[in-house]
């Protein structure tokens, strides 16, 4: 500044003392490197850095689990939250992890995730319904609840694709979810548990809502409900591959994928995976009844996200962090 005019452009000789300022970049998703970095700020901080994020911004993080073996692209979505936007693959290097409060999203000091099932094989599965109701059978002691189980890729079809672990809904809410955890009452048609396997910070989404009593949801805030209402179709919804960090349609972000990106996973059974590239199954926190839970279900053409099926099937999980 010099005689009444400004010269953002103008220079100095190094040698003459000028005075300093100072600025600071606000503070985004580039601001963390693991996953568990958003357990170790404040919620005002946390909520600072989410709003401070652009729609669509996306970054690595690494999970500091398992000797950090794994690393997730994270984005902001249109619902304002930070999705994973590859499937989780936890369990991938051995055939038991033992998670811990520090580190993952349970209640207890720790946890063991086990069970690792070995190719083609054996999720838990039934075949009559001769003795009891089919809703007891499935789960009995003698079914998934006493036992859980995951699998992870490769698997025969996976080609290209991040489908990461399968896991039943024993597995994915660290046995929070039980038999125990059903509906109360006759109109709510959903039951949210709060413990998962997904990192610290991070939590499984809230899905569902059918009514008990019909067949509209009930239930229109929960976190898959309100992700299909900015992204209400299976174009934008599905990691179609077109998209690469050189260019593609719905290309906006450095991971290179399409946003949110999920894939057409299929799911895994006692006969091995099934229905890859055709469907993607993601689980919910939310219970639809003893022997079911809430999940997205995805198609090339269509987008169910108020969908329950059996809690011993295991399906591709993805986790969110709210902004407050």
């Amino acid at each position: 500044y010099y005689n009444g005019a400004l010269a953002i452009a103008g220079g100095n000789s190094r040698t003459n003392g000028i005075y300093v300022r100072c600025v600071m970049k606000n503070a985004d998703l580039g601001n963390f490197t693991y996953m568990q970095d958003f357990a170790k700020v404040t919620p005002a901080e946390k909520t600072m850095i989410i709003n401070n994020s652009d729609e669509h911004q996306t970054v690595k993080l690494k999970d500091s689990r398992e000797n950090s073996v794994n690393s997730y692209w994270v984005g902001k979505l249109k619902d304002g939250k930070v999705w994973m936007i590859q499937n989780l693959k936890l369990g991938s290097s051995g055939s038991s992890v033992t998670l811990t409060s520090e580190d993952s999203n349970i209640s207890a000091s720790s946890w063991t995730l086990n069970g690792k099932v070995a190719a083609p094989g054996k999720f838990t599965t039934y075949t009559t319904c001769a003795t009891g109701s089919c809703e007891d059978r499935r789960t009995s002691a003698t079914y998934y609840n006493n036992n859980n189980a995951y699998y992870c890729t490769p698997v025969s079809g996976d080609t290209n694709q991040y489908v990461g672990c399968y896991y039943n809904w024993y597995s994915a809410t660290a046995s929070s979810g039980t038999s125990s955890i059903t509906p109360v009452g006759t109109s709510i048609g959903y039951k949210d548990v709060d413990s998962s396997i997904c990192p610290k910070g991070w939590h499984l989404p809230t899905g569902g809502g059918v009514p008990l009593s019909g067949s509209t949801s009930d239930r229109p805030d929960s976190d898959f409900n309100v992700l299909y209402n900015n992204y209400p179709s299976s174009d934008l919804m599905i990691n179609t591959g077109t998209c690469t960090t050189s260019g593609g349609a719905g290309c906006d972000n450095a991971s290179g994928t399409n946003i949110p990106s999920f894939l057409l996973g299929g799911f895994y059974n006692s006969g091995g995976a099934n229905l890859l590239g055709q469907y993607g199954y993601y689980w919910s926190r939310s219970a639809y009844s003893k022997g079911s839970a809430y999940v997205l279900l995805l198609s090339s053409s269509a987008v169910s996200p108020q969908r329950y099926y059996d809690k011993y099937l295991g399906f591709s999980m993805r986790c969110l962090v709210y902004p407050n």
